[in-house]
C-alpha cells in the first residue's frame, strides 16, 4: 500500500505497540509546517475540507525523510501525532482505514475500548471514511 495525502491510516506509533488512526498530511521529501492555525506542505496551504478543528499551536518546518510520512489526528488539539514524535517510518503503517465501526462522543472512564451507549454517535456507525 502506497499512502497518499489525506488517507486515514492505521499506524503503530514508535516505541509502542498501540495502533492508532491518523491522517496522512505529508509524504517523504516534503516539508510540513503549521502557522497561523493552518497546515502548509512545501509552503502551500493544505486544503482540508474534512477538518473542522484547526491546530492552534505552531509547528516549525519539518522535512520528511525517505521512507517516512507525517501524520496528524483530526482532533488536532487533542492528538498525539507526528508533531510530537516526529515523522512516522513507513514500516509502522499497518493499512488504510475505510469504515467507522464505532463512534463515541465520550468513552467510559478508565476504559480505552468500550463506549458508553449514551454517547454512541449512531449516525456515524459503519459509514465510509472520507
Amino acid at each position: 500500500y502506497e499512502p497518499e495525502r489525506g488517507d486515514v491510516v492505521i499506524i503503530e506509533i514508535p516505541s509502542s505497540d498501540k495502533a492508532l488512526i491518523k491522517r496522512v498530511i505529508g509524504l517523504e521529501g516534503e516539508t510540513v509546517e503549521i502557522r497561523d492555525s493552518q497546515v502548509y506542505v512545501n509552503g502551500i496551504l493544505l486544503a482540508e475540507p474534512y477538518q473542522p478543528n484547526r491546530p492552534t499551536s505552531p509547528h516549525p518546518p519539518t522535512t520528511i525523510p525517505t521512507e517516512h510520512i507525517f501524520v496528524m489526528g483530526d482532533n488536532r488539539d487533542n492528538s498525539q501525532d507526528s508533531r510530537f514524535w516526529g515523522s512516522l517510518p513507513i514500516e509502522n503503517l499497518l493499512g488504510k482505514a475505510k469504515w467507522i465501526w464505532l463512534s463515541c462522543s465520550e468513552g467510559l472512564r478508565g476504559q480505552q475500548i468500550l463506549c458508553d451507549p449514551k454517547h454512541l454517535r449512531w449516525q456515524r456507525l459503519f459509514t465510509s471514511i472520507q
